[in-house]
């Protein structure tokens, strides 16, 4: 909803989402070597709520003076139930373990700014940015086959952030513009972690650890239009990234059937972005092609690493990412398609790093080499319906762990959704995923222990699939 006024707007939106997932995840391995088998059974019993209010309040001092309020709240109660059963050479499968985790996240964000035009060619946009971030969580292991083995881990998680900025805008000439900003972020992560665990005997562990960040973001952008069809861009960007808090839990590998060690030390991703962009106007059909050759120079890059136990996320001191970037979009009104807009994206990259096992230079793990990306929306197929279809592929991309080394094979995935616009202020959304059941191979080299420094073991491999899944979206403005 939105609420005007001479020099006052205000608008309000609201989102609510409720999820279930009753799956269950069947993997059977076959040994060639000992001619034997091996059958796994996941159950999944999923249940979410979510529920977001922002908004924004505007105010016009005058007309070169703007002031603007932001806020973002949002709240996410998940309850979360795993069941593990397992048999060998086709026995009755026998119960494994339970795995039971509940957890509740929140994100309350403040933003204000204000907005000042000094004249027509010089604009100045200041503000201020605080946002808490939080996550509760009890995970619990409860082992049926190795018993008694009960343990459950509380963790309470808080990050609070602040960044100031200040952006600045410089109309040169008609033909030439200079945008540059400069952000101040200073975050503090607190971790409290409350673990239990019940064997033979009780045994109790607790930990709190408390980090702060602070970072400069500078970002540069010029644009230059050589004439009505061509124009040129030089883009410097410093981006740190936000850590994840669920990156400060255990997290379940199904595949591997066992809780996965987490890095209490992890720090954000710092990249260096520098790009010049060539774009070309296509004025008939209102769309527009983009060369755009980038490098990254990366600090801090977040990658597999070598932790106490096995391995894990953490940090590599130095990184780069280099490629080329090429997009497109374009109408269809001259073949007769009115309100069809195609947008399409095609990536090659490569990359460079010390890799953290071997300390050869290697590429980045799980970063593909080509990518592409092909986007069809139709708006107005009947008043208030639209469509939107995407199909993806990129090529094998290479990971490493602590015991094995390998390579995953993806084939081509498609999403859509159709919005209806019900009245002006609410919109419902059918969505779907995995329509083309994301298939993929992952091939695996395992060793005995750590790969570099011990004996083969087997090879693997895994094909996957995914059913399409479909959800509806419940979305209200006010």
């Amino acid at each position: 909803m939105g609420i005007y006024s001479d020099k006052t707007a205000m608008q309000l939106n609201a989102l609510y989402e409720k999820i279930y997932v009753d799956a269950t995840i069947i993997n059977d391995s076959e040994y060639l070597i000992t001619n034997s088998q091996e059958n796994k059974a996941l159950l999944y019993d999923w249940a979410r709520n979510k529920w977001e209010i922002s908004g924004d309040i505007t105010y016009a001092v005058n007309d070169d003076n703007q002031l603007k309020l932001l806020f973002i709240s949002n709240k996410l109660d998940s309850d979360d139930k795993i069941w593990h059963s397992a048999s060998l050479n086709g026995d009755v499968l026998q119960p494994d373990y339970q795995l039971p985790r509940k957890y509740t996240s929140k994100e309350n964000v403040l933003r204000t700014n204000w907005r000042y035009k000094l004249t027509p060619q010089h604009t100045f946009d200041s503000g201020i940015e605080g946002a808490i971030n939080q996550l509760d969580e009890k995970l619990q292991f409860i082992s049926q086959s190795n018993s008694p083995y009960h343990s459950t881990e509380l963790n309470d998680i808080k990050e609070t952030r602040y960044e100031a900025f200040s952006n600045y805008n410089f109309a040169i000439s008609s033909t030439l513009n200079l945008q540059s900003s400069l952000i101040y972020e200073r975050s503090t992560i607190d971790v409290k972690t409350d673990l239990s665990l019940i064997t033979d005997t009780l045994q109790n562990a607790q930990n709190d650890v408390s980090r702060t960040f602070s970072y400069l973001k500078p970002r540069l952008n010029i644009r230059y239009d050589l004439n009505d069809i061509y124009q040129m861009r030089f883009n410097y960007q410093r981006t740190v990234s936000q850590l994840d808090l669920k990156s400060f839990v255990p997290w379940f590998d199904s595949y591997e059937n066992r809780l996965e060690e987490t890095n209490p030390d992890l720090k954000p991703e710092v990249r260096d972005k520098y790009s010049v962009g060539l774009e070309k106007q296509w004025q008939q059909t209102n769309g527009s092609l983009t060369l755009t050759p980038y490098y990254h120079k990366i600090s801090d890059l977040i990658n597999e690493v070598l932790l106490t136990k096995r391995s894990g996320n953490g940090n590599i001191d130095s990184a780069k990412e280099y490629g080329v970037k090429l997009d497109t979009h374009f109408g269809l009104e001259a073949i007769g398609f009115n309100n069809t807009l195609i947008s399409a994206n095609y990536t090659w990259r490569d990359s460079e790093v010390i890799h953290p096992f071997t300390g050869e230079k290697s590429p980045i793990e799980r970063v593909s080499q080509n990518e592409w990306n092909i986007k069809i929306n139709q708006n107005e197929i009947l008043p208030g319906l639209s469509l939107s279809l995407t199909l993806e592929d990129k090529s094998h991309y290479e990971f490493y762990y602590y015991d094995y080394q390998g390579n995953v094979d993806t084939k081509m995935s498609a999403n859509a959704f159709i919005d209806y616009q019900v009245t002006k202020n609410l919109k419902v959304r059918l969505k779907g995923d995995n329509l083309l059941h994301d298939k993929y191979t992952v091939n695996k080299t395992r060793h005995t222990e750590l790969f570099t420094q011990s004996d083969f073991l087997r090879q693997e491999q895994r094909k996957n699939e995914r059913a399409p899944r479909f959800s509806i979206t419940l979305t209200g403005q006010l």
